[in-house]
């Protein structure tokens, strides 16, 4: 295998160009049936470590800590979209390296790298899409984002997650939120997650359930101003 240099000028053209071919493979995959993203499929996000351990002076490696098996290592930390289509069939989308600042909270966060992927995937599919991800991704500016966008998703809840039912009081006829635990909606739901067929895997969903989504808005002297409402998960 013939190798080549990090700062050799050629491929260094390439890698900024690889982009624009990703975006050009994901428009000509939408032109065929088989293979195109149709409303209700399913956008993968997800970040990954690919573990270098005897190239630290690669520009493009970190020292990482892997929180599945509690450790650090020299890596490159990929942060990727695939497309899983209701027919069983998967294939990669973008892909972003995300490089670990010198100085904490400068340069770009894996949310603003997946920003910029699910974007592109907009310039070239319109229909609404859903977006798993994990836990960590639960922010409510990112869920804000993926709204405004036109996608669903999908992801498991923390522990601290504050969910909230609208009831609506008998006698004032005021609404009013009632503050929910994810325990509290198993426990609602548990005899209809047993009767359901014997699988690895059961699921049921569970209407007007509503959570905390941040919204920007600007008031009177002209200031931006970040607030918390209800809406519907």
């Amino acid at each position: 295998m013939e190798a080549c240099s990090v700062h050799n000028e050629p491929l260094f053209h390439y890698i900024l160009a690889w982009r624009t071919f990703g975006k050009k493979r994901v428009e000509r995959l939408q032109q065929d049936e088989q293979t195109q993203l149709q409303e209700g499929d399913v956008v993968n996000l997800d970040d990954t470590h690919c573990v270098h351990p005897y190239a630290k002076q690669l520009p493009f490696l970190s020292w990482l800590f892997d929180h599945s098996t509690k450790t650090y290592a020299w890596a490159m930390n990929l942060v990727v979209i695939q497309a899983v289509l209701k027919s069983g069939l998967e294939y990669p989308l973008f892909y972003s390296v995300w490089h670990k600042p010198a100085v904490k909270g400068k340069g770009l966060s894996k949310l603003d790298l997946a920003k910029q992927m699910l974007l592109m995937l907009r310039e070239s599919v319109d229909c609404r899409l859903w977006v798993a991800m994990d836990r960590w991704y639960l922010c409510k500016n990112f869920f804000s984002f993926l709204e405004s966008h036109q996608f669903d998703w999908v992801t498991k809840a923390k522990r601290n997650t504050a969910l909230f039912r609208k009831v609506i009081e008998p006698c004032t006829g005021r609404e009013r939120y009632v503050p929910l635990t994810t325990i509290m909606l198993i426990r609602e739901v548990f005899k209809q997650l047993t009767h359901q067929q014997t699988s690895d895997l059961v699921s049921i969903a569970i209407p007007d359930i509503y959570m905390k989504q941040a919204y920007i808005v600007t008031n009177r002297k002209g200031f931006i101003c970040t607030y918390l409402r209800k809406d519907l998960v």
